[in-house]
């Protein structure tokens, strides 16, 4: 395993997690490789065995959706369902580096748990998912060019999923 690299994919990791628990969603979205692809799926119960889809997707985006999300999240108005906003805090874990499968990429694995809370009346939320993520090294740092989520959940007990993951 090379050390300098796992030390910057957790470093990178750690700046995203600080930047989404910000709210500071064009930041994190200057981050990403253009040709993004992130996926969210919830999880589906089937018996040992039986064969079926990967999970029910939650969301499918890509650059220019992302963009628009992350611009909808920080414009005051656009948000209503998130007014005022919640706080969120990601814990990310388990953090393992993979074998690239094309050169200048890398594949890393880690679990994530994301603790929201928004206001004193509502139960605070938690979300506990699988990462799979693939970088970029570019001259300009590490880029996110794809994340896979697999949510623990079948059912997702929140209000509104104005966050990502």
């Amino acid at each position: 395993m090379d050390e300098r690299l796992f030390a910057r994919i957790y470093e990178h990791l750690m700046d995203e997690a600080a930047l989404l628990d910000a709210r500071q969603y064009l930041e994190w979205h200057a981050t990403l490789d253009p040709e993004i692809r992130y996926s969210v799926y919830a999880n589906l119960v089937r018996m040992q065995g039986e064969e079926g889809p990967a999970g029910a997707p939650l969301f499918l985006e890509n650059h220019a959706s992302l963009r628009t999300r992350c611009e909808q999240l920080t414009t005051p108005g656009f948000s209503v369902s998130d007014n005022p906003p919640a706080a969120t805090r990601h814990f990310v874990t388990n953090v393992r580096l993979r074998p690239a499968e094309a050169p200048g990429t890398c594949r890393v694995d880690s679990n994530v748990l994301i603790y929201r809370t928004r206001g004193t009346d509502l139960p605070p939320f938690f979300l506990s998912a699988a990462r799979q993520d693939e970088f970029a090294d570019t001259p300009q740092g590490l880029r996110l060019k794809h994340r896979l989520v697999r949510c623990d959940d079948a059912v997702i007990g929140s209000r509104n999923l104005n966050f990502f993951i």
